[in-house]
């Protein structure tokens, strides 16, 4: 089955569309939120004045550019809410979140330097080094491991409980009762964390690995400060930018504000046309003297 709508030229079918659309363009905003704008209108189709009822009937062209015109106002007005949102949110992060981003991320990298040297102290030889477990230094790496494993699952808390020392760093253990798993963090200036497993000797390799990946935290750090200092200069940049389309906007919105007042004009006029005409009086018949 098909739907054929037939429209004639020169009749109400082109404003009504118009009308049918913007309440389309209304209700899309309200479903979808892809305007900024926090108040909308609802369009009446009513809102016709018996100018603009003349004009259409007429085939008046400054009713259609006028009704254009609110569209296309409408939208530029749009974009220009879009724009200054888009402001304030970069003024706001230009004064908050990237100073603050930029000295934490350049703290952690110092952070890291400084980890990498106290790690650099106490390298990994191919004999274990030995570790300390609860105030006792074990030098056999199966029974480290062993203790390591038994210690840390004897844990409850979710607060890291320090419970011995690994190459120069604090060995903390706590559960995450969320996940149902164990964690183990070596502390230094940062703190590098590991989920403890069920191997005596995999364990320690996770933390000979978590000492190891720092090269790469920092290099990955470097790159994200670089990263959010270039984003800084550009948010500085992009936020003294005006609207691009502010001139044309101000030039639709001063014709639009003319036609409307055209329309209106020709409303009074023909008023007081149909006044005069309602007021004037009716001739009285002659009438003829009776002899």
């Amino acid at each position: 089955m098909y739907i054929y709508r037939y429209i004639t030229k020169g009749t109400f079918d082109s404003y009504l569309y118009q009308t049918i659309e913007k309440k389309q363009t209304f209700i899309s905003q309200v479903f979808t939120s892809k305007t900024p704008q926090r108040t909308m209108e609802e369009v009446d189709e009513t809102v016709l004045n018996y100018a603009e009822i003349k004009a259409i009937a007429c085939g008046d062209e400054r009713i259609m550019e006028r009704c254009n015109l609110e569209v296309e106002v409408n939208r530029l007005q749009t974009l220009k809410s879009s724009y200054l949102n888009q402001k304030y949110e970069l003024q706001d992060r230009i004064v908050k979140y990237y100073p603050h981003a930029i000295q934490k991320q350049a703290q952690r990298i110092d952070h890291l330097e400084k980890d990498i040297q106290q790690r650099n102290q106490f390298p990994v030889w191919e004999e274990f080094s030995g570790m300390k477990i609860q105030g006792r230094r074990i030098t056999d790496k199966a029974e480290a491991g062993k203790q390591l494993l038994e210690t840390g699952r004897s844990i409850m808390s979710a607060k890291p409980v320090r419970i011995g020392e690994y190459r120069g760093f604090d060995l903390y253990c706590s559960f995450d009762s969320f996940m149902v798993e164990y964690k183990l963090s070596l502390s230094g200036t940062e703190n590098h964390t590991i989920t403890l497993g069920n191997d005596k000797f995999g364990n320690i390799t996770r933390l000979n690995n978590a000492l190891s990946n720092m090269d790469k935290e920092l290099e990955e750090a470097k790159i994200e400060l670089q990263t959010l200092k270039r984003q800084f200069e550009i948010a500085k940049e992009e936020v003294d930018k005006p609207f691009e389309q502010e001139e044309s906007l101000q030039h639709k919105e001063k014709r639009l504000h003319q036609l409307t007042m055209e329309l209106r004009l020709d409303s009074k006029e023909n008023d007081v046309v149909d006044i005069e005409e309602q007021e004037e009086p009716e001739k009285e018949p002659k009438k003829e003297m009776c002899r």
